[in-house]
């Protein structure tokens, strides 16, 4: 139960909702490709990968099935617990990119 009420004011904070799935997302100056365990309009987590501190720029692309690359600008803005996990916020899509992805997210809300 006090995991439950533990979250509240977290999910308040997020501009829109997390949805549970696997995405593939490339990290091309890393040269990595990881798997996304959530995904939402405006950012993504990745719970076992440390991609840096938070504050740091990344690039990446996310790779939704059938739709293409699509390229992002973010920003780590969480560390998971004891360090295990990064929380990217997005903050550069261009316009018809915004929409491809707003679509493909579209289609897991239940």
């Amino acid at each position: 139960m006090a995991d439950s009420d533990s979250h509240p004011q977290e999910l308040e904070r997020r501009r829109s909702p997390r949805i549970p799935m696997g995405v593939s997302i490339l990290i091309p100056h890393l040269q990595k490709k990881l798997i996304c365990h959530n995904l939402s309009n405006t950012g993504c987590f990745f719970p076992a990968s440390d991609l840096g501190p938070v504050g740091k720029i990344l690039s990446i692309l996310i790779d939704p099935p059938e739709i293409g690359l699509i390229p992002v600008e973010t920003i780590i803005v969480h560390k998971g617990k004891d360090g295990k996990g990064t929380g990217l916020q997005f903050i550069a899509m261009d316009s018809e990119n915004e929409v491809k992805l707003s679509d493909f997210l579209k289609i897991f809300e239940s």
